[in-house]
This record gives C-alpha cells, structure tokens and sequence, in this order.
C-alpha cells in the first residue's frame, strides 16, 4: 500500500473537494482487499481522516461524505474481529456514523445508508466487548430505532439494515438482550414491521420476529431476575431498619437515662458546694476567735483563769470537727464531679453515634448497602463511593427517617 501516508495527509487537512472525494474513493478501493482491511486500521490517523470528511457538512462535500462512510463499510465487511474491534475503539467514528443516522436532510440519504451498513458489518462476527459497546454508545441504539421508525420504501434498505444491526448486536452477552427489552420504542417498531403490509421484503420481517423473540426471551427472564434481586435487597433493607431503629430506641433509652443522672449529679454538686461554701465560712469565722486566744495563752506568765482554757480548748476542738468535715465534703466534691464528667461523656459519646462521620455536623439519615452501616448524612453520602466505616463499595443508599 504504497502512497497511503499521502493520503492520510490530504484526508487530514484539505478542504478541496475534488481531492477529497478522488483520496476518499482510492481508500474506499483499498479497503475492499482482506489483507489490507487491519493495516488501513492500525495506519494512524487515516481512520481519523474518514471520520473528519464524514463529518463534513453542506451539499458541496455530500460524496466525498458519502464515499467516506463507503470506505468504512468496506473496511468492515467481512474483516477479522481485530479489524472491528480496531474501528470500534477508534476515537469518534461510532459517533460519527450515529451523527449521520441523525441527519434528515437529502443530501445525507445515501450516506445514511451506508452509516447502517457500516454498524451492521462492524457488529457482525464481533466480539461480545465490541456489541456490548455498541449497545451502550450514547445514541447509537436510538439513532436506529428512530430508523426502524421511518415510513416508506425509500427508506426500505435502511430499515432493513437497522433490523440486521440491532439483531447482530443482540448476539452479544444476555446483559445486552435484556437492555433492549427496556429500549423505548424498539418493540412497537420491530412489530410494526412484522406486521406492515407494504414490505415486500421478507427476510427483513423474519429478522425482525427472530430479533422479537430474542430479545422478548432475555427481557422477561431479566427482569423476573431483577425483581427476585429486588426482593431481596428490600428484604436486607427491611432488616437493616429493624436493626438501625432497635439501635437508635435503645440509645435514646440510654440517653434519657443518663440526662436524668445528670441533673441528679448536678443537684448534688450545688447541695455539696453549698455546704462547703458554710463551712469554708465557719472555719474562717473559728479561725479567727482562736487567734486572741492562743495570744493570750502565750502572754500571760500566770496560768490563765479555767474559763478561758475552757473556751480555748473548745474553739480548737470545733475547728478540727470543721477541718475534717471539709476534708470529707472536698472528698465528695471530687467524687460528684467525677461522675458528672463522666455522665457528659458518655452522654457526647452518644450524640457523636448519631452525628455524620464525615461532616460531624449533620445526624445520620443514609443507610449503605450491602454493609449496613448508618453513618452519613444526606449531602455526604453523594460524595462517597465506599462506607467510610468499613471500606466496602456502596451498592445502594437508603434515607433513614428515625
């Protein structure tokens, strides 16, 4: 294939129509040869190419468009699984091809015909990766239905592409045969033509009840599947809840409880403080008779008269009671208060259970399966994708009204 670099430059950057339909048309003749289908995939930037002149707008480059798609057809007719599979992944030629299935105008008749042809021969003998891709392409399905949906025989060779194309992408894994099942629109068109009068084509209508049958057998096989699983998960839920609401009752059981011993603890350390304050009072007051006593103990050279040794003794032994009642009552303090502390947070520690563990601000409302786990609020649990509690990949997310 001498000379294809060349080409590959004028598909690339010229806007003369002469020259691009002439080095369209000469890609075209190539790719109709087996041994040259792969090597005009894998040469770079000619695909790229095509796709740039199929993308062309205006009547002025309608063949070199048309020839373009052509040459894609050839390409693919009848290739090996790597030459689809090398058109497939190819940056922007299914959208391209599915940018044409959209075009209603005139000019792109003939190359909507051919864009049908190219999906029909790339999902024929591909693999399952190529026709589940396709299935998935944004649009691709839908621009051929929409071309199953087009009325009258001009739009006969169309209609019978699309059937074949869609039935060859059917071919692929039963996760693809199930989706169409769901595709808006393809049922009613594909009985439409089971059932039109004025197709005389009839391989196109056995084509399309095949392609009903199938797609009808994986559709409600899935979707009996997806209920069962369905079931299932509602089931899972259903418990989780069970197990989240038991959870939260017996916190909010605890957590009154503990309010309660609070308050209680709290009205203790006011009792004790009080009676600390009395008795940090009387021991001043004590304190401050005994001074003049002991002054005058130490002045006197006589032994004091009886009634004063008298009151002296007295006045210290009331100021050891009230030393050692603060002591006892300093003891309590501490002992209250620790509890007190302790109640606070054991109570903290209970609120924290019921605050997001992402945000720390919001309560939990989101439940994650398969794990279980409530630890999220609503705004926080769109921003993960696994349970920040235990690392698994979130499958569903329930809100939790408690």
């Amino acid at each position: 294939m001498k000379g294809v670099k060349k080409l590959v430059k004028v598909l690339a950057t010229s806007n003369e129509k002469v020259a691009l339909e002439t080095t369209v048309r000469t890609v075209w003749e190539l790719g109709k040869v087996e041994e040259n289908k792969l090597k005009l995939v894998e040469m770079e930037g000619l695909i790229g190419g095509l796709v740039r002149v199929m993308r062309k707008d205006g009547e002025r480059f309608w063949v070199a468009r048309e020839n373009a798609v052509r040459a894609i057809l050839w390409i693919s007719y009848q290739g090996c699984v790597k030459v689809k599979k090398g058109l497939f992944k190819h940056e922007g030629l299914i959208a391209g091809l599915v940018e044409i299935l959209g075009q209603k105008r005139s000019e792109y008749k003939l190359a909507r015909e051919k864009a049908v042809v190219a999906i029909n021969n790339i999902a024929e003998g591909a693999d399952a990766e190529v026709k589940k891709g396709l299935f998935k392409h944004k649009g691709l399905i839908a621009g051929l239905v929409e071309t199953l949906g087009q009325k009258g025989s001009e739009y006969e060779m169309e209609r019978r592409n699309a059937v074949g194309a869609i039935r060859r992408i059917a071919n692929g894994a039963d996760e693809v045969k199930a989706g169409l099942f769901h595709f808006p629109n393809l049922m009613s068109r594909i009985e439409a033509i089971i059932g039109g009068r004025n197709l005389n084509d009839t391989d196109t209508k056995e084509w399309a009840l095949k392609l009903k049958k199938k797609i009808e057998h994986m559709g409600w096989a899935a979707m009996r599947s997806e209920q069962a699983v369905m079931r299932t998960e509602q089931a899972t839920i259903k418990s989780n809840l069970e197990t989240v609401r038991t959870e939260q009752a017996t916190m909010r059981s605890e957590q009154v409880e503990m309010k309660s011993s609070l308050t209680s603890v709290q009205d203790s350390l006011s009792r004790v403080e009080k009676v600390l304050a009395t008795l940090s009072s009387n021991l001043a007051t004590l304190t401050s008779n005994l001074a003049p006593t002991e002054t005058l103990d130490l002045t006197l050279s006589n032994p004091p008269p009886t009634t004063t040794v008298s009151t002296g003794n007295k006045k210290r032994s009331n100021l050891a009671i009230l030393v050692d009642n603060q002591a006892t009552f300093n003891h309590t303090l501490k002992k209250v208060k620790k509890e007190k502390d302790d109640i606070s947070r054991s109570l903290e520690a209970l609120e924290d259970a019921e605050t997001c563990t992402v945000c720390l601000t919001t309560k939990r409302s989101v439940l994650f399966l398969p794990c279980g786990h409530l630890v999220c609020c609503g705004e926080c649990s769109k921003k993960v994708d696994e349970c920040p509690m235990c690392r698994e990949v979130i499958g569903n997310r329930k809100t939790v009204f408690m």
